[in-house]
């Protein structure tokens, strides 16, 4: 069976110019599905589920390209609203993951917009983190940070920051470290 391969991307196309080296899951036995728009991409997800990897741009128009490459000609240019980026794709992702109870697929950026791709990493991997742990706590086993592909490991041990919660409970109840999403603080607990 193929593997599936969203690749999020307004102008790049992923089938010529090599860039599917940008690809976290390789190239071979991977099935790509080009998406240029968030529409498209929550579209993509609901009818077929998670891919097994996605490759994000952040900027999906040529106002945002504009936009980042020379703000200061920008400076009382109003951002429009209806300008969906990678940044927000990646939020509904892990809208979509917290609501399914699922871990983000893996993931790349090929944007240009290194501001962009930062934030974009930075969520996701607060949100891998804290799934982890999350699962680790209901389940029991160990969380190993160095190793994000590690599986549930038996109820052997629990993570001293870690207190057991239920399944109904969510990433509201993790301790560990600060995290911030869509303004729901998730915060260590401080004994």
């Amino acid at each position: 069976m193929n593997k599936t391969l969203i690749w999020l991307d307004d102008f790049r196309d992923p089938f010529k110019d090599d860039w599917l080296n940008f690809s976290p899951i390789g190239r071979a036995g991977v099935e790509v599905f080009w998406v240029e728009n968030y529409i498209d991409f929550t579209e993509w997800i609901i009818k077929n589920g998670l891919p097994d990897a996605i490759c994000f741009d952040h900027d999906l128009s040529d106002f945002q390209a504009f936009y980042a490459s020379y703000p200061e000609l920008m400076v009382d240019v109003p951002y429009p609203e209806y300008e969906k980026t990678g940044m927000d794709c990646a939020k509904w992702l892990v809208e979509y993951c917290l609501d399914n109870n699922l871990q983000i697929p893996e993931y790349n950026c090929q944007t240009s917009n290194q501001v962009g791709k930062e934030n974009i990493k930075g969520l996701l991997e607060n949100y891998k983190k804290h799934f982890k742990k999350e699962n680790m706590a209901m389940f029991g086993g160990s969380w190993n940070e160095g190793n994000e592909r590690d599986e549930i490991g038996p109820l052997s041990h629990w993570d001293e920051d870690l207190e057991e919660i239920g399944p109904n409970e969510g990433l509201q109840n993790i301790q560990g470290d600060d995290f911030d999403y869509e303004g729901i603080k998730y915060f260590k607990d401080e004994e």
